[in-house]
């Protein structure tokens, strides 16, 4: 091969790196939820952008404003709230929770005992664990601090035993991220403040899909004073390796063949 010859190719392959990977490195948002809606709007009255609204709100759960939804829920009730989304038998999801922060100072709960919010995917509406979770992200607090960890339901699921520790109180916004690939039956919860690379997860039930987000809260949010307060809630698609490759071949040869036919 010329030194001609080579240096096309080189380009070329450059080119279709320019021009694929901006698109696979991007995953194609199907809802978001920014909370812009008045003060007191609850979850089953804020819409997304795509017009999906929780069909439940839940009490102490509302819109401040500002373009956040606070949750100060004080219950020892297990409400749940769903969002409709396209239902998934394989492919890959990504759930982003922006968490413009919480102050739970106040609590004094023994582990397993403090404020529980729960964000994920569920398999169908209801209120029984059992019947409803496929992946959560499960963030709860204790006397000590805040944890965020993965959780899953169903047979033949499984989680792992580590989790992400926060302090009681968070000032800089931070993001949870939950990826739940149905192709591999598997999920992982990664957050912005370890740049996504902390992660816990596990092994999905190999006969649940993600028909709906789940929100869930349990116990006292305001003890002390405190609160939780969320930015913003997206579900994405995420291109798969196989595709991502397949684009960035046909995408190369393309260009290969088109600077060849230049020469």
């Amino acid at each position: 091969m010329n030194t001609h010859t080579c240096s096309s190719v080189r380009s070329a392959l450059a080119l279709a790196t320019a021009l694929v990977l901006p698109v696979l490195a991007s995953a194609q948002v199907l809802h978001t939820w920014n909370f812009n809606d008045t003060a007191g709007t609850g979850l089953n009255a804020s819409a997304s952008t795509s017009s999906i609204s929780f069909n439940l709100g839940i009490t102490g759960v509302a819109t401040n404003g500002t373009g956040g939804l606070v949750i100060a829920y004080n219950s020892a009730s297990s409400t749940r709230s769903f969002a409709d989304v396209p239902d998934v038998g394989a492919g890959i999801l990504q759930l982003d929770v922006l968490v413009a922060g919480w102050d739970l100072s106040g609590v004094t709960a023994e582990p397993d005992f403090g404020p529980l919010v729960e964000f994920g995917f569920a398999n169908v509406t209801g209120s029984s664990n059992g019947t409803t979770r496929t992946a959560l992200i499960q963030f709860a607090a204790d006397a000590s601090g805040a944890e965020i960890v993965g959780v899953a339901g169903g047979t033949g699921s499984t989680n792992t035993a580590t989790g992400i520790a926060f302090g009681k109180t968070q000032a800089t916004p931070v993001t949870f991220r939950l990826v739940a690939n149905f192709d591999a039956d598997t999920y992982t919860i990664s957050t912005s403040a370890d740049n996504y690379s902390t992660v816990t997860g596990g092994t999905l039930a190999a006969d649940r899909g993600a028909n709906f987000v789940l929100i869930r809260t349990l116990d006292n949010f305001t003890e002390g004073g405190g609160g939780f307060t969320v930015d913003s809630i997206t579900v994405s698609a995420i291109p798969e390796p196989a595709t991502a490759a397949a684009l960035f071949g046909v995408a190369a040869l393309a260009l290969v063949g088109a600077r060849r036919r230049r020469s």
